[in-house]
């Protein structure tokens, strides 16, 4: 991990959208072999998001929590901003990153007990990582695996926004969702489709595919730095639909 310690400093000015286009550059060919470094980018963009919302909506905490570590963590926050401007970066500092990890937590736990949700998040495994220059359409082929002739079998494709479908026809190019349903072949079969992709950024991508009783799930995320795409595509769990129907 050493040779990844003079990279956190570009992805901070990544995300405060100060790094410069060298260095855009040389941190895109890092994320091409490093697949530790590009997860760590999307945590932290989701991480800001989360942050951000917190310091300007408050979230109300169900009345089972401790009232009086609520009010010292509120406390502390709001002294953090009075004494000292608060930007991304000082975010990576301990005692505020302390702060925003507690409300973090107390936010996540809020939501679970509010909601009863017990789903836990996929991280999936990589299984494929490739680049193309920015300028063209980017095509990704999904590949799936069956142990026979599959008569029927549903692809679902789902774009984060930001990307969009690569098509001359307006009615696919404008979608978001697009679904394919035919037949499967016994062995690797092979299903691709093309986006286009408008900014710099990194960007999802959600499919599933539905066949023998079961949902095979991939997630697709490209990052785009306005020189090239980095395709990187992971296999997540697979979810029973309809367990008479598995092999």
């Amino acid at each position: 991990m050493h040779e990844c310690s003079g990279y956190k400093e570009l992805i901070v000015g990544w995300l405060n959208g100060t790094l410069d286009d060298a260095g855009q550059r040389r941190l895109q060919e890092h994320f091409a072999t490093c697949p530790s470094c590009l997860e760590e980018l999307t945590v932290a963009r989701s991480l800001k998001k989360t942050a951000e919302g917190l310091r300007k909506t408050p979230m109300p905490v169900p009345s089972s929590f401790d009232e009086a570590l609520h009010l010292k963590l509120v406390t502390a926050a709001q002294e953090q901003r009075i004494t000292k401007p608060q930007t991304w970066f000082s975010l990576f500092s301990r005692p505020v990153l302390g702060i925003i990890a507690a409300l973090f937590v107390i936010t996540l736990a809020a939501t679970i007990y509010l909601s009863n949700d017990t789903t836990t998040r996929d991280e999936g495994t990589l299984i494929s990582r490739s680049d193309v220059s920015v300028g063209g359409p980017v095509t990704i082929e999904l590949e799936y695996e069956a142990g026979r002739d599959i008569a029927e079998a549903t692809v679902t494709i789902e774009l984060e926004a930001g990307i969009s479908f690569y098509s001359t026809i307006p009615d696919i190019s404008s979608r978001k969702t697009l679904s394919w349903s035919g037949p499967l072949k016994k062995g690797k079969n092979a299903v691709p489709f093309a986006v286009t992709v408008a900014q710099k950024g990194v960007w999802h991508i959600a499919t599933t595919a539905d066949y023998e009783g079961l949902r095979h799930r991939h997630r697709v995320i490209l990052s785009a730095d306005g020189y090239k795409v980095v395709i990187a595509q992971y296999r997540l769990r697979t979810e029973v639909l309809d367990a008479q129907k598995v092999n």
